[in-house]
């Protein structure tokens, strides 16, 4: 049996921290309702639910009702487990009530040997109705918590630039319509072989990486300073720190410098975004062992999966990687794929977040031009995708503004006609 656990961030980020070892694997997450539907509307196995507020619990309700054949727990506080009827309610749709505070431990020691009888799921209609139900407006402008990201792997050519450059351009331009003063960064910390600033459009930038050894950290950095040390993209309002060009200057990356652009800049910036290179150099492992969350990226052949599973389970405990704040990014799934998302989670061991990048042309078109897929093609397969990790890892709502035109039921019913098309 596999576990997926939907909550808001901090419930995941808390019950992942907390999995017990030999427990069955946690092989997908998701930190908002909508990326919740589309999870649920897939996956197999048992299911943990987090969502703190009534609309939560109405949705956990919902989901256990449409599909009777998977094993349901609710996390709620200690203070609601005597709540009579609530336990009436839980229980009359199949769901066990856990403790939020000690949900990893409640749900590993009662899967065991659990079981429901099966029953065909709803059609995704009626997903789409629960879905438009269960979100607000608000979330749309709610201002998020900060968030200090890693696009890692531990093979080359997988995508972790181009998820990382076109993720931390849709978090600009949601940020745009959150607050005047959201600020988005985006850092090339690939020393070896980092080109983020082509698919920017900026092949010879005025300043780069090295040129913080010179930043004068003496007292708290104005941010009037930190200014002159990025390059902004205009476009989004993206501000980045590329890498040098000269391979001689890769020597000068080091993890005292990475710790200095980690302490400048996320006391700047809302999210901030850091794309290391595959090797296990100490700047990367600085980054990792600092950042909130890490986005393990992967293609969906069996090779490059196998790979990145040894590897992790090697390095892990060696240079004492926190496995709760990974999550696994499929890169280039093709319609044709026969290596379903689930079974790369469970050989990697790491939880999957949703959706998966597809193959798609638009990208090679845009990056060619020195323009993200994000901004340019903001309806494409591919960044539809970005789209939808951010607003996972945001733990909110986030639309295009084409979506946000559509209303909920178009936007739902494309979601899972682009999941139906991989």
């Amino acid at each position: 049996m596999s576990v997926t656990v939907v909550g808001d961030r901090e419930f995941v980020d808390i019950f992942l921290s907390g999995w017990p070892p030999g427990a069955p694997p946690v092989v997908r997450v998701a930190a908002d309702i909508s990326s919740a539907v589309e999870t649920l509307a897939e996956g197999e196995g048992a299911v943990v639910v987090g969502f703190p507020d009534a609309a939560g619990l109405e949705f956990a309700l919902e989901m256990a009702d449409l599909y009777r054949h998977r094993r349901f727990f609710l996390a709620v506080e200690p203070e609601a487990l005597s709540d009579v009827s609530l336990w009436r309610r839980a229980t009359g749709k199949g769901m066990m009530l856990v403790s939020a505070s000690n949900a990893a431990e409640e749900v590993a020691a009662a899967l065991p040997g659990a079981g429901a009888p099966r029953r065909e799921p709803e059609p995704a209609e009626v997903i789409a109705r629960v879905g438009k139900e269960m979100a607000s407006s608000d979330n749309r402008v709610k201002r998020a918590n900060k968030l200090s990201i890693a696009c890692w792997s531990t093979r080359g050519g997988v995508g972790k630039t181009a998820l990382a450059v076109n993720l931390a351009v849709s978090l600009a331009l949601w940020g745009q319509n959150v607050s005047p003063v959201y600020k988005v960064c985006l850092v090339d910390g690939d020393a070896e072989g980092g080109n983020l600033r082509l698919w920017l459009g900026c092949p010879e930038p005025r300043v780069t990486l090295p040129a913080w050894l010179d930043l004068d950290e003496d007292g708290k950095v104005v941010w009037n300073t930190v200014q002159e040390y990025l390059m902004c993209h205009s476009e989004s309002g993206l501000y980045y720190l590329p890498r040098s060009s000269r391979a001689s200057d890769a020597a000068f990356v080091t993890p005292e410098l990475m710790e200095k652009t980690y302490r400048v800049l996320t006391r700047h910036f809302d999210a901030v975004i850091y794309d290391l290179d595959p090797s296990v150099r100490k700047s990367s492992l600085d980054i990792l062992s600092r950042v909130g969350t890490i986005l393990v990226v992967s293609r969906p052949d069996l090779p490059t999966v196998e790979s990145i599973g040894d590897d992790i389970r090697d390095l892990a405990p060696e240079h004492g990687l926190d496995l709760s704040k990974m999550r696994l990014v499929i890169n280039r799934l093709s319609k044709t794929s026969e290596f379903k998302s689930d079974k790369v989670a469970q050989r990697v061991h790491v939880p999957l977040i949703v959706p998966p990048l597809p193959e798609d042309h638009r990208v090679e078109q845009a990056v060619n031009h020195g323009r993200p897929p994000a901004l340019v093609y903001p309806d494409s397969d591919f960044s539809r995708a970005v789209t939808g990790i951010a607003r996972n890892l945001v733990g909110q709502e986030i639309w295009s503004k084409n979506e946000l035109r559509m209303g909920w039921f178009k936007r739902l019913a494309c979601l899972f006609k682009g999941r139906a098309a991989m």
